[in-house]
């Protein structure tokens, strides 16, 4: 027997009513939550082609080499505001509704010079982060569910670029991926006296690489390519529990279930990164990104049962198609000292059409965001403050009553997500 896991929690059966988890992490399959970044933040992540120093270590390593002083880069504070609705995901005329409050450091790093024309960079980001606690009651029906969770990715490792001329370098970096993951979520139906409760937490470190090239035929002119390698798992533990009780033929009947040391993995794709910019030193300039991100699949948790007698097996599939992004972004200088910047972006779902047999899967939803941003430059520091908004609509899973026989069935539904970041980003040059 093989019982699958949705992403949250597991898939409990009670008789022919099919109940699974909250599908509260909708951009799980969309890679630009936020813009990571200093004057890419503000640019909408047009940075492949004119992003130097801290923009550079995560778009382009190739742009280290046109840092132009040793510069200490700190994305200080992001805060955000994370929205997300999902019609009839908890039960037929239940929505599920989620917003919280974040607090990221998204970004920081250093880069010197080891040579005249070679850079030496050290950072560390925050490309992912969510967390979400409700409690949602619907009193009239005395159904009430209770979910929390919090995921986070991190990526810290070095980089290097060489200028093999004013109009060429080339740039490698390396990467440590660190991922934690924790999930809880209980659950009450007041129609089939059923309460259960799910607990999911999981820990994984891989690897990934980049690679990248810049070249500036003129003073104003700027080409980058980069490629991101897919990351390789190299440890990864967790543990799942769930428990259910309701009442059937007038006996309650309970099911538990247990696994420890399981096998966790998180694999991020490979990416393809083109883009072209034009740039008037301390005047004006604009990017333009192209991003394909490759399709990928693999089993998130795999391990068995401890406490069932058939010592089944438990895995999580997890699938990711191919998909394009783009990253637009222009600036202004006023004064020569304090730029404005605007910019656009796609975060497209990487999540297949939602198959109501496959609950493990992300909901589809694909995002837009748009960035602003002002700031101020001296002579040694650069700072900004700027905010990304996110918006976006798509399917998830959801439950509907069959017109033909009343019995709550899965369906599609729709469902929409909004999201807000105020970002403040500092540079140091010495």
């Amino acid at each position: 027997m093989n019982i699958k896991i949705s992403h949250v929690v597991g898939v409990l059966i009670i008789g022919g009513v099919l109940l699974c988890s909250l599908s509260a992490r909708a951009n799980e399959a969309n890679y630009q939550q936020y813009i990571i970044g200093d004057r890419a933040a503000g640019m909408g992540g047009a940075a492949s082609a004119l992003g130097t120093a801290l923009d550079a270590a995560y778009y382009n390593p190739a742009g280290l080499a046109y840092t132009k002083q040793r510069t200490v880069s700190i994305s200080a504070s992001l805060y955000g505001w994370q929205k997300y609705h999902s019609e009839r995901a908890l039960y037929p005329d239940e929505d599920l509704e989620t917003s919280s409050f974040i607090t990221v450091p998204p970004a920081m790093g250093l880069v010197f010079f080891a040579a005249p024309e070679t850079a030496v960079g050290l950072a560390a980001f925050v490309p992912y982060n969510y967390s979400m606690s409700e409690i949602i009651a619907f009193p009239k029906d005395k159904n009430f569910y209770n979910a929390s969770l919090n995921d986070q990715t991190i990526m810290v490792g070095p980089s290097a670029a060489h200028a093999f001329s004013k109009e060429w370098s080339v740039g490698l970096g390396v990467y440590g991926v660190y991922r934690n993951y924790n999930s809880f979520q209980s659950t009450y139906l007041n129609p089939y006296s059923y309460s259960a409760s799910q607990n999911l937490k999981y820990k994984t470190f891989g690897m990934l690489g980049n690679a990248g090239l810049q070249y500036r035929p003129t003073d104003n002119w700027r080409f980058g390519a980069a490629f991101q390698s897919p990351s390789f798992g190299i440890w990864g533990n967790g543990e799942y529990e769930a428990n259910e009780s309701y009442s059937y033929n007038g006996r309650m009947e309970n099911n538990f279930l247990h696994a420890d040391n399981m096998n966790a993995e998180y694999r991020i794709p490979a990416k393809f990164t083109v883009g072209a910019g034009w740039e008037k030193e301390k005047v004006c300039g604009v990017g333009l990104d192209v991003n394909w991100h490759l399709a990928n699949s693999y089993n998130r948790l795999s391990g068995h049962s401890d406490i069932s007698d058939g010592d089944e097996p438990l895995t999580s599939e997890y699938v990711n198609q191919g998909v394009v992004d783009v990253n637009l972004g222009g600036e202004y200088y006023i004064a020569n000292a304090y730029p404005i910047r605007a910019g656009f972006f796609t975060s497209r779902s990487s999540a297949p059409d939602v198959d109501l047999t496959k609950p493990d899967y992300a909901a589809q939803i694909n995002e837009y965001g748009v960035t602003f941003s002002v700031g101020r430059e001296l002579e040694q520091v650069l700072m900004s403050v700027g905010v990304n908004y996110i918006f976006g609509s798509g399917d998830s899973f959801g439950y509907t009553v069959d017109p033909d026989s009343q019995e709550i069935v899965r369906a599609v539904t729709a469902a929409k997500e909004r999201q807000i970041y105020i970002f403040f980003n500092t540079s140091y040059m010495f």
